[in-house]
């Protein structure tokens, strides 16, 4: 188990599988269930767990299996922890976010499961944990770290928007849970970052306007002077951590 830090520590829970049948029942217990009994009898797991809402429940199935699963718990009223798992194995870490982002990530998007498990073995473990917690503040399930949104750019961005990106993120990297927008003109910019706490948009050439939420509150800021005065706006909101 990684905290945020990227830091190991062991499991809480026992791990048993459904066919284990003594077990010590005074230790946090992590029910693990394969696919094939997903798929095929779900109800054997709804009678395992009975009224023991201390088990928590590792999943591993598909898509399908796994929804099945949470609408038999959710119909049965379980509020058992269920940590979701792909059964697929990868050996890249192109094709662990690419797995892991359509399952379980869709299912987490649905609101269904409480966390995932990354079947990564062949996958360096600092990098399965960024993707592991990057997946968990797509899908809005853990908030560890800052979200950008920036636009691809295009003829109206007159300043350099993509080192603007790189020295914000060095930046303001490690403000956990802000939402901060990166955008290349005043034309659409403001609109596609609706929903961000702070704003740093195009405003002519070599120009920017700072945005707090919604508003404009500095504009025609010199691009090399932008990012620090993004700071110091940042601070002035009281949004502002040391790292």
């Amino acid at each position: 188990m990684a905290d945020e830090n990227g830091k190991l520590s062991a499991l809480p829970h026992t791990v048993i599988h459904i066919s284990d049948v003594e077990y010590d029942r005074k230790k946090p217990r992590m029910l693990h269930i394969g696919e094939s009994l997903i798929e095929t009898n779900p109800g054997d797991i709804i009678k395992t767990l009975g009224s023991d809402v201390t088990m928590a429940i590792l999943a591993e199935s598909g898509a399908t299996g796994l929804r099945i699963l949470a609408g038999h718990m959710r119909e049965s009223g379980l509020k058992n922890p269920l940590i979701l798992k792909s059964p697929v194995r990868s050996n890249n870490p192109e094709n662990l976010l690419t797995e892991n982002s359509l399952n379980p990530g869709n299912l987490l998007l649905d609101g269904i499961g409480d966390g995932l498990c990354l079947n990564a073995d062949e996958v360096d473990e600092n990098q399965a944990i960024r993707i592991g917690f990057g997946l968990l503040q797509a899908t809005r399930m853990r908030m560890t770290k800052t979200e950008f949104i920036a636009c691809p750019s295009c003829g109206r961005t007159l300043f350099n928007i993509q080192e603007a990106l790189k020295k914000i993120r060095e930046r303001t990297g490690h403000l956990k849970g802000l939402k901060i927008g990166v955008m290349g003109c005043i034309v659409n910019g403001p609109g596609e970052m609706a929903d961000a706490d702070y704003g740093y948009v195009g405003a002519g050439s070599g120009k920017v306007t700072l945005y707090k939420g919604k508003e404009a509150v500095k504009r025609g800021i010199p691009e090399e002077e932008a990012v620090e005065m993004l700071v110091e706006l940042i601070r002035e909101g009281g949004d502002w951590k040391e790292c």
